[in-house]
């Protein structure tokens, strides 16, 4: 009977009712909130100003990623009401009278490709940036090739705006640009530098920016809300724009095709990057470590029969990095690829890139048939390799 009433009742109309503060992202199709039971867990309360557990309405379902707790509009109701006061909740709870948003159509892949890369052409890369980009490992020659470039001020987007119109590039359906409240095309922006994400065709389908630290330092002092170090270009919720999605970034090394349908997966397309230059193989970058299933579905729709998952090595310290590295391979496994999660000593870094950069000289002596072994769940166990990377 619960089941079959969660399945009319509107997850936000329960949250509602609950007096949950609800933010939306993603152009309201989903939201945020904070997590009632996080102060249960080790993690302590969720003090976040817009709370950490999502909200998804399509789908009738939430999930917080920081504690791992989910469940439904029963399950909401249950906790947060008890049981006989939660089925009357979700009786009544038939509408949601908060904010919604709807998004324009999002462009094709061809027509993104060329209107990313037209403003790519109208931005150029600050000597800070460059040399950020310097420092982690990446030469002049590979940050030109990928073309990474800084971000302007805010005024200047309507004159860049005004330049892709003039060149017949149309902006409404391209992730990032939007118009503002005078009617004017502009596009987001805030210190930090744009990182193309690519599909396996090279083709531009959208960005990630890396926010300068700087900027994040200021707005902590000024007590404002402080976006993530990485953030997508999304205009999802403003006026004629709309959401970019989760892109996974196929990286390949430059003068490399993707081909024996092996690939590397670790977290954000940066990394990404700078991992496929120095180990030389074509790598996955997942723009966050819950889109295990995102991440999975892109590699069976590549063709991929081997992978090798790196994920970060504070997953001995985090448990949510390590419960959604065994999702993703248990996902991966699922779908009929092998995977082998590869771990390195943590003295070469944290990340795969660190680790990259620290062997340095494009030589990584990870053993070359890695990736022919197969792997197998044993007893719904993963078996995890340690591999050592160490000089030669």
């Amino acid at each position: 009977m619960l089941g079959a009433a969660t399945d009319q009742v509107n997850i936000l109309a329960v949250a509602q009712a609950a007096g949950l503060s609800l933010t939306p992202i993603q152009g309201g199709r989903q939201f945020t909130t904070r997590c009632w039971m996080c102060e249960f867990s080790y993690l302590g309360a969720d003090t976040k100003k817009q709370g950490h557990l999502t909200i998804r309405p399509d789908k009738g379902v939430f999930r917080c990623p920081r504690c791992g707790h989910s469940g439904n509009a029963w399950t909401m109701a249950n906790e947060l009401f008890g049981e006989a006061r939660g089925k009357e909740v979700l009786r009544q709870a038939r509408w949601y009278n908060g904010p919604k948003w709807e998004d324009a159509p999002v462009a094709d892949i061809k027509t993104r490709d060329a209107v990313y890369r037209a403003l790519l052409n109208k931005l150029i890369l600050s000597p800070r940036h460059r040399e950020d980009l310097s420092d982690r490992g990446l030469s002049d020659d590979i940050v030109n090739k990928r073309q990474y470039k800084s971000l302007v001020g805010w005024e200047s987007t309507r004159g860049i705006c005004n330049l892709l119109l003039k060149e017949g590039y149309p902006l409404e359906g391209i992730p990032g640009f939007f118009q503002d409240k005078y009617g004017q095309w502009v596009f987001l922006t805030l210190p930090g530098f744009l990182i193309p994400v690519e599909d396996e065709t090279r083709m531009i389908q959208g960005f990630q920016i890396r926010v300068d630290d700087n900027y994040r330092t200021y707005l902590e002092t000024q007590n404002k809300n402080i976006p993530g170090k990485y953030i997508s270009f999304s205009s999802a919720g403003r006026k004629k724009g709309c959401s970019c999605g989760a892109l996974i970034h196929v990286a390949v090394p430059e003068g490399k095709s993707l081909q024996n349908n092996r690939v590397w997966l670790t977290e954000g397309p940066l990394k990404a990057d700078i991992a496929s230059q120095y180990t030389d193989m074509p790598f996955l970058g997942i723009p966050g470590v819950s889109l295990y299933r995102q991440a999975a579905e892109k590699a069976v729709e590549m063709g991929v029969k081997r992978t090798a998952v790196a994920y970060d090595m504070d997953f001995k310290d985090n448990p949510h990095v390590k419960k959604a590295e065994i999702e993703l391979l248990k996902e991966l496994f699922g779908r009929g690829i092998s995977a082998l999660p590869v771990n390195w000593s943590e003295g070469y870094g944290k990340g795969i890139d660190d680790a990259a950069v620290f062997i340095s000289n494009g030589q990584i002596p990870i053993p070359k048939d890695v990736l022919e072994r197969t792997f197998r769940p044993n007893n719904k166990i993963i078996l995890e390799v340690q591999i050592k990377l160490k000089t030669e």
